[in-house]
């Protein structure tokens, strides 16, 4: 029988040129599920630190910048309205200068 001659040797010769497996090929639906995945991890990593750190209620600043020239009557005012107090609280908590 000729074609089973043939047959067999089609077979051997599309065994040997096998492409190897080395890569990892995916269907549409695998790349998107990939990217669906690595937008929510990405999403979960920013929204995490994000939300710890804004469950304070009251915040308040660290800092203040004084500008270079500022008198003290104006120092003791802008902490004043940096923290909420009323008018004069900073200046009276202050230490009295000898």
């Amino acid at each position: 029988m000729p074609g089973l001659g043939r047959c067999a040797g089609y077979r051997a010769r599309m065994q040997t040129n096998t492409p190897s497996r080395n890569t990892i090929r995916l269907t549409r639906r695998g790349r998107l599920a990939l990217a669906t995945l690595g937008a929510l991890v990405a999403g979960t990593a920013v929204a995490v630190p994000l939300l710890l750190l804004g469950g304070d209620d009251v915040s308040r600043p660290t800092a203040l910048v004084v500008p270079q020239g500022w008198r003290a009557s104006q120092v003791y005012a802008a902490v004043d309205k940096v923290l909420e107090l009323p008018a004069g609280t900073t200046k009276k908590s202050s230490p009295a200068r000898t």
